[in-house]
């Protein structure tokens, strides 16, 4: 039977192709869904850890109580045995002036190990003293300074009056720049660069004492060893973990603990290849459906119906082993054709070179491919088992719908499209009923939807043996009229139903796959337009920045210049006042509904203007109603937008 499948396979080639380009598709898919989910989290994880620089081990403070590590902690780091250098985590913000040109800037510590420095030292040296600074080469060339030329540092320094309050002084100082840094990670590009100075300076500028630090970086050479000490002479609640460790908790923070972009893209990958496994059943129909003579000839030899149904799922095996190998190699070759184009763009993150293979992302996608083509050819396997002998002297009978496989089959069909149908409404439902519901609910209700819809789809195709030839006849009815050729051609697409609907199903599959697609892009491009509208409701904001000598206003020429610019069809003034939420200073913009409509893109923020509420981030709102302030003890009603 082995070399009669082989026969048949090589004589059914023309159909089996399409079959298997469905399912290396499908495959393919799901493989480069899979290694660009490693490289994502590769990705996610180096720029994560970034600022860490190359640390076997990071200390983070206890997560309650806000509570910073001070120099009395990095002493006992550097004592502990195994370790083989450490250094603070301290980030600041500092407004350097030349003239008129003024940067805002972030600052790091220098550290006296440089691999614990995401930065490096591109040209001269790095600061030694505190009234020196080394600046990135972006920054230099904004503030039009070389590596010997000085520049004047302002911050602010909280200055407490009473008990409940503190005020603002800015402190100024000329400070030298001693050379250009590097940040080859980019850990800090997305913030504008930093800079580098030493660490009495940093905290300084950072308005805090020296010594406080949001976390210790640690370089060691056995790196389980020396987190057991650590553990061990750390303040209690303190957290010793590997770089990749600690960047895994943040970005488990920052995304609810789920991939959603690799979660989307799986889905798009399931849909491919459920429409590889309808289109694989559907190929293997035709193909039971012509081969109905030889298979019934080969039960007149003595074949047994168990060796019919191990022939078709063979020929599945074959296929779906070869189809899917041909999609790994095609996915990881367009995965990594992908990284090469863009490692050599300036994205601003970093990208590995080669692609993070792992075991699962080479073999999943070979067994689920292989899965999927052998479980589409049960139910070919099944109806081959039916053809009986006789078959090879007699033409296919039609199957009728009185019958019990017609009756089977139609009960099937209702259950299934019924069912899956309600599943599908009842998790819209549920999440248009809370859309404000956490991520990870609302990715397991899509699930549930999809794997809704998926039930219902396939009960119309197991459904459409019985009515799509129905629906073919009345067609060829309205043809009729045609001539005879219109009328011979709807008698024939009535001979062999079954045959007709399989090749009918095709059609179905493809159609409804470009309608899924289409209506998926298109919903998808709605709803990120509508949250960017939401998180961004302007193009550019432009602002006058306070040096600390007079109250920072825009002038009237600066305004009407910016009206001016082309390009420009809407802009306004507003007045702008800092104020505290929650004790975290915020701020606070003033304008009014009409000025709101004609500025901002998300009308809601005019329509709770015009309502008189204040209108602040879901995020800062959180279950807040009201916001009370010194001129409204009462409280003010708050409207929650964006994120």
């Amino acid at each position: 039977m082995i070399r009669i499948t082989l026969a048949q396979m090589r004589l059914s080639l023309s159909r089996l192709v399409p079959a298997g380009l469905a399912i290396a598709l499908g495959t393919a898919f799901v493989a480069a869904t899979l290694v660009a989910g490693n490289v994502m989290t590769r990705s996610t994880y180096d720029g994560v850890s970034a600022q860490y620089g190359q640390a076997d081990l990071v200390v983070s403070p206890p997560a309650s109580g806000g509570a910073l590590f001070t120099e009395a902690d990095l002493a006992d780091v550097r004592d502990t045995t195994g370790v083989t250098s450490a250094a603070g985590l301290q980030i600041a913000a500092v407004q350097l002036k030349n003239g008129t040109r003024q940067v805002s800037q972030l600052v790091i510590p220098v550290t006296e190990d440089p691999d614990l420095s995401p930065l490096t030292i591109a040209e001269g040296a790095a600061p030694t003293t505190d009234s020196q600074i080394a600046l990135p080469a972006a920054t230099a060339h904004r503030l039009d300074v070389a590596i010997g030329d000085t520049v004047t540092a302002s911050w602010q320094t909280a200055v407490s009056d009473t008990d409940e309050q503190a005020s603002s002084e800015p402190v100024t100082s000329t400070v030298t720049v001693t050379g250009l840094v590097d940040d080859p990670s980019s850990a800090y590009t997305q913030s504008g660069g930093a800079a580098l100075a030493t660490p009495s300076a940093t905290a300084t500028w950072a308005a805090n004492t020296a010594g406080s630090f949001s976390s210790l970086l640690v370089a060691t050479a056995d790196v389980e060893a020396t987190r057991t000490l650590l553990e061990e002479r750390m303040p209690e609640g303190s957290l010793v973990r590997t770089r990749d460790e600690a960047a895994a908790d943040t970005v488990a923070n920052l995304s609810n603990g789920a991939n959603q972009v690799v979660a989307v893209v799986l889905g798009f990958a399931a849909v491919a290849l459920l429409v590889a496994a309808l289109v694989i059943a559907n190929t293997f129909q035709v193909i039971v459906a012509q081969r109905t003579r030889t298979l019934a000839l080969l039960r007149c030899v003595g074949a047994r119906r168990s060796q019919l149904r191990g022939s078709v799922l063979l020929e599945g095996l074959v296929l779906g082993l070869g189809a899917s190998f041909v999609g790994v190699i095609a996915g990881l070759g367009l995965a990594q054709a992908a990284l090469f184009v863009l490692g050599r763009m300036d994205l601003g993150v970093p990208l590995p070179g080669t692609l993070p293979l792992t075991v699962w992302t080479l073999v999943l996608p070979l067994l689920v491919g292989t899965a999927v083509t052998v479980g589409a050819c049960l139910v070919p396997a099944r109806a081959a088992t039916r053809v009986p002998p006789v078959a090879a002297l007699r033409p296919a009978e039609t199957p009728a719908l009185d019958s019990g496989a017609g009756r089977l089959r139609a009960v099937l069909a209702l259950v299934l499209t019924i069912g899956g149908g309600l599943v599908l409404a009842i998790a819209t439902f549920t999440i248009l009923a809370d859309p404000e519901g956490s991520s990870d609910r609302a990715l397991q209700i899509l699930g549930i939807a999809v794997l809704g819809g998926a039930v219902s789809f396939i009960g119309v195709l197991v459904g459409a043996v019985l009515w799509i030839p129905r629906v073919i006849a009345g067609v060829g009815h309205l043809m009729n009229r045609f001539g005879p050729a219109a009328r011979l051609a709807a008698a024939n697409t009535g001979r062999n139903p079954r045959r007709t609907a399989a090749t009918s199903t095709a059609l179905l599959i493809g159609v409804t796959l470009v309608v899924t697609m289409s209506t998926g892009a298109a919903t998808a491009r709605a709803a990120v337009t509508d949250l960017l509208d939401s998180h961004f409701p302007v193009d550019l904001v432009a602002e006058a920045v306070d040096d600390g000598t007079a109250p920072a206003q825009l002038s009237t020429a600066s305004i009407d210049a910016i009206t001016d610019v082309d390009g420009i069809a809407q802009a306004i003034s507003v007045r702008t006042t800092a104020a505290t939420l929650d004790g975290a200073p915020v701020t606070v913009y003033a304008l009014t509904a009409e000025q709101a409509h004609d500025i901002f893109r998300d009308q809601s923020l005019s329509e709770a203007l015009a309502a008189g509420e204040v209108v602040v981030p879901a995020s800062a709102a959180q279950d807040a109603t009201s916001l009370a302030s010194t001129t409204h003890p009462e409280g003010v009603a708050v409207s929650a937008v964006g994120g």
